[in-house]
């Protein structure tokens, strides 16, 4: 949905008129003193107060429009200090960025396009952090998770929505439900969803969690099928899950990056004899 300020609208009998239409979105009315009250608009009337449904619940904190303090190099302030509360960017006649913070550190960030598409998403907590991406046409892109020293992973989409990479290393494929029970932006809620989903003619397995096992999940869902070429960066397949990943009925090529001497010479010879499939190893 937009989100507009207000000034930018045009009250004609009570209902709100943006660019000659009847509004419905959000609507963000900009005081003096550099607060910010947010409102959720539908069919031209003001509805409820709006708060970004990626925070917490905090109806004590402050908003105000930081668009000229927030910095990737320097702690946003407000009054002189370190600043805890609803954070807003404006580019012009729309929101283009809200965060939360507490004492300056971004706890939860959201980057939107002109026309209310969520393009970024971060949140940051002692437990794990992440980071989503978006395509402009809503399609998810990206999302990357991880907890300091211990697990990591990131799943990639294509714009029609095929997965483009998957990886995972520490345990990250454990750790889908908890996450997926937290997360509002999460796209599976634990591996076996991860199993329904096709990947694209290009697709990059990335990690020591990815094993022969997984693999041949990979393969009896089907998720391979329309797949042409697969990039393996420094997994846990051997010479069995390779053998299995190169009987998918459109594999081409197999793109190899593996630091294991052992592990990268078992999965050399036992490509050796297939005509059919070109290997680069690195």
């Amino acid at each position: 949905m937009k989100r507009i300020l207000l000034s930018e609208m045009t009250n004609v009998n009570g209902l709100l008129y943006y660019q000659g239409n009847l509004f419905s979105g959000v609507s963000y009315e900009r005081f003096d003193d550099e607060t910010v009250r947010a409102w959720l608009v539908h069919d031209g009337r003001l509805d409820k107060p709006y708060l970004s449904p990626y925070f917490d619940d905090r109806s004590d904190l402050l908003h105000v429009d930081l668009s000229a303090g927030m910095s990737d190099y320097e702690i946003p302030c407000f009054d002189g200090k370190p600043y805890s509360g609803i954070a807003y960017s404006f580019e012009k006649d729309y929101c283009e960025r809200e965060a939360l913070l507490i004492e300056g550190d971004v706890i939860s960030d959201t980057w939107w396009s002109n026309d209310g598409i969520l393009l970024r998403y971060e949140q940051y907590t002692p437990d794990y952090s992440e980071i989503y991406e978006w395509y402009r046409d809503g399609a998810l892109k990206r999302c990357s998770i991880w907890r300091r020293d211990s697990f990591n992973g990131a799943l990639t989409y294509s714009q029609d929505g095929h997965l483009k990479g998957i990886g995972s290393r520490r345990g990250f494929f454990g750790e889908f439900s908890r996450i997926a029970s937290k997360s509002p932006a999460f796209p599976v809620r634990n591996v076996s969803d991860l199993f329904t989903l096709q990947c694209a003619e290009e697709v990059w397995l990335v990690g020591e969690d990815i094993d022969d096992f997984f693999v041949g999940n990979m393969c009896e869902a089907g998720m391979l099928m329309q797949t042409k070429k697969i990039c393996i960066v420094d997994t846990s397949i051997t010479d069995s899950g390779i053998t299995l990943l190169a009987k998918c009925p459109l594999l081409r090529n197999f793109d190899i990056q593996e630091k294991d001497v052992h592990r990268l010479q078992l999965l050399k010879a036992a490509l050796a004899g297939m005509e059919s499939i070109q290997a680069k190893f690195s």
